[in-house]
């Protein structure tokens, strides 16, 4: 949300009115899925960071599992796998 202009207030009220609940577009599902399949390929340096996927691996897995990969579902899974860096670090960093 705050790539896309919402202020940290706008952010606050709308986490706070979902319950805890994520919505997810059903454009975005596919990614998600793809996400979540391939999320154990994250890759960590040595002192913990996290550097994110490991595409060659995801490479491989997209490749074994007979995946049709479009650009703009790629481009989405590489989204995914930015915010997932971002916030891995952010609570490394916070600890």
């Amino acid at each position: 949300m705050q790539r896309f202009g919402a202020t940290p207030d706008q952010i606050s009220r709308a986490v706070a009115n979902t319950g805890g609940d994520c919505l997810v577009l059903p454009e975005n599902w596919p990614a998600l899925l793809w996400f979540l399949e391939v999320a154990d390929l994250m890759r960590f340096s040595d002192f913990g960071r996290c550097l994110g996927l490991d595409w060659v691996q995801v490479q491989a897995e997209a490749a074994l599992s007979a995946r049709a990969i479009e650009p703009a579902l790629f481009a989405k899974l590489r989204r995914l796998s930015q915010a997932a860096m971002h916030h891995f670090n952010q609570r490394r960093a916070s600890q």
